[in-house]
């Protein structure tokens, strides 16, 4: 795994968050992915699909800056800083938050 792998990896899962390729984040996501949310929710990678499919949570940009990758072996961790614009119930949001992203061969 080299460190051009891990941040393709993470632009083709921005890249599928974005156009809702459920088939892609699937596929990405390993099975045991959990997801916890800002309220402590915690939910699987098929909670996670299904929550995106039914439309909790529309991405329209996805832009990480100040990107890190830290390869360890079998596994990579990607730093940086994420900006979206979403929207969720409706309403447009931009958030700006750590982003922090393991990957594992």
């Amino acid at each position: 795994m080299t460190e051009t792998e891990v941040i393709s990896t993470h632009d083709r899962f921005n890249c599928a968050l974005k156009s809702q390729d459920w088939a892609e984040l699937a596929a990405i996501y390993s099975d045991d992915y959990m997801l916890v949310r800002r309220d402590g929710a915690a939910l699987s990678k098929q909670e996670v699909l299904k929550d995106l499919q039914i439309g909790g949570l529309e991405f329209k940009e996805v832009e990480v800056a100040d990107v890190k990758v830290r390869i360890h072996g079998d596994a990579a961790i990607l730093t940086g800083v994420s900006r979206t614009v979403n929207v969720e119930a409706g309403q447009g949001n931009r958030i700006s938050f750590p982003a922090c992203c393991r990957l594992r061969r």
